[in-house]
């Protein structure tokens, strides 16, 4: 990720997007400089996103007037991937709650300093997961683990980074991976081969909005949610029953109860003191406690602490297997994530997936958009890692070639355990996820050569948006425990 004061030294082609020519040709120009390779193109919509690698970010000009509740239609919602910013001379809070909704990596008011959008357009572009996904080389894993063996480093500790949208990074990772929110994703791989073992180091709350963890807990009215409360003593009138805050009784210098117009002297005789409690200026609403709310610093999006999606961060620990990697050059152990990692840009890890996931669901809330979650295990990878070790690699590789072949290059895929795929289908009904299993399965009957080695063969789980899970996790535990049953 860009830091202050760092220099940009690779060339990045950024496309900018935008109806109001003028506002675009000022946002062109304060881009572009020795770091970009900047275009445009004068248009209403999002069509000319895409994820074809042509472009590494994309810079969306919403003028003056832009209205987000018009304009959240299907047709606006960011493609999957997409790494998007959005530049604003309208209401910067509405739209920024708008834009993080539809996907955006970022939201900058309009106008701004050539500088400041330049550090922000960098920071977009060099936080991109898919970009550090791409990256990812087994050889720069390697170099990478021969580096913590060379320096002794036995455990990466996660440390707090307020800078960084996930919160966190591992210091011993930046030599290799930068200053970079994603280092996670490197460490989970070589968690995944052996490389490491992990356990539980720190917890975060994280926006379900936006993932950003940078959340503000406010205390607010159980009644009607303002802000506007204040901590006061209660009086409880004998006489009639009241209870009021002490400074509704107050009349002048002495007390009076609001309800029944009645002068009260002495306490114990006339009225008692309760407890203290929170009135609300708003409704006056009276209570014991206060309620609590969040309200994410990224995005501005209101929730509970309950609704919030709890983050665990690691830490590591390098175990016996890296010295041996290292030594041989290659990353040990023999499963899908080993196989299929370097040959298959388009296979992530599973933090990603789930990330994909939580935005399909919010897509699906709001626009009715459907969805599917597979879980595919290969059954018998065992007995062809054990049988016909020489020859594993090859079959792993052609059995995910067929069962790739119907799928989008907008659907996610990911391994999420040794013998086991993770497939998100994107606005799909299940009836059409049932039919992709189907072709799957026949994809699977072609290739006959594999029978001298091992007959090809998988066990799926399907969940669907009907099943109305809550959560990404409550989603995958439905689709595991689908898949064990």
């Amino acid at each position: 990720m860009v830091i202050e004061g760092e220099t940009v030294e690779q060339n990045y082609s950024i496309m900018v997007l935008g109806e109001d020519g003028e506002m675009l040709d000022e946002v062109v120009a304060a881009i572009e400089s020795d770091a970009f390779s900047v275009h445009k193109s004068v248009t209403a919509g999002l069509e000319q996103i895409n994820t074809d690698g042509s472009h590494d970010g994309f810079v969306v000009c919403l003028p003056a007037g832009f209205q987000p509740v018009q304009e959240s239609r299907q047709g606006t919602v960011i493609p999957p991937h997409a790494n998007v910013m959005f530049v604003t001379r309208g209401d910067f809070d509405t739209v920024r709650f708008w834009a993080y909704q539809q996907g955006a990596s970022d939201v900058v008011s309009w106008p701004t300093a050539s500088t400041e959008l330049r550090h922000r357009v960098a920071s977009t572009v060099q936080a991109d997961v898919d970009r550090f996904h791409r990256d990812l080389t087994e050889e720069k894993m390697l170099s990478f683990l021969r580096s913590l063996l060379d320096s002794g480093i036995q455990t990466l500790s996660p440390s707090l980074d307020s800078t960084l949208p996930n919160g966190f990074y591992y210091p011993a990772a930046v030599c290799s991976f930068g200053h970079s929110p994603y280092h996670a994703i490197a460490l989970e791989q070589l968690t995944s081969n052996g490389i490491f073992t992990r356990r539980i180091s720190n917890r975060l709350r994280a926006c379900n909005t936006c993932g950003g963890t940078h959340l503000n807990y406010r205390e607010v009215c159980t009644q009607c949610s303002s802000v506007d409360i204040v901590k006061t003593d209660t009086l409880h009138h004998f006489s009639c029953g009241h209870v009021g805050a002490v400074d509704e009784f107050r009349k002048g210098a002495g007390l009076e109860c609001p309800k029944c117009a009645v002068v009260v002297r002495h306490i114990g005789v006339d009225y008692e003191k309760l407890s203290t409690h929170y009135r609300c200026g708003d409704c006056s609403h009276l209570s014991a406690e206060p309620g609590v709310q969040t309200q994410c610093m990224r995005c501005t999006a209101l929730s509970t602490p309950h609704n919030t999606a709890e983050r665990p961060i690691y830490q590591y620990t390098i175990t016996d297997t890296a010295a041996v990697a290292a030594e041989e050059g290659r990353l040990s152990g023999l499963n899908l994530e080993t196989v299929l990692r370097g040959g298959n840009p388009g296979l992530y890890t599973t933090q990603y997936f789930e990330h994909e996931l939580r935005r399909e669901m919010t897509r699906s809330i709001r626009y009715k958009s459907p969805y599917c979650v597979l879980l595919i295990r290969l059954n018998n990878l065992d007995a062809v890692r054990n049988q016909h070790a020489e020859k594993a690699r090859d079959y792993i590789n052609q059995v995910f070639e067929a069962l790739s072949q119907g799928l989008r290059v907008l659907d996610t895929t990911c391994v999420w355990e040794a013998d086991t795929l993770g497939v998100l289908l994107s606005s799909t009904p299940l009836e059409g996820g049932q039919l992709v299993v189907e072709k799957m399965q026949g994809y699977l009957q072609e290739l006959d050569h594999l029978r001298l080695i091992q007959e090809p063969s998988i066990t799926v789980s399907l969940i669907s948006d009907k099943d109305e899970n809550e959560t990404a996790e409550s989603t995958l535990a439905a689709a595991m425990a689908e898949l064990n049953s």
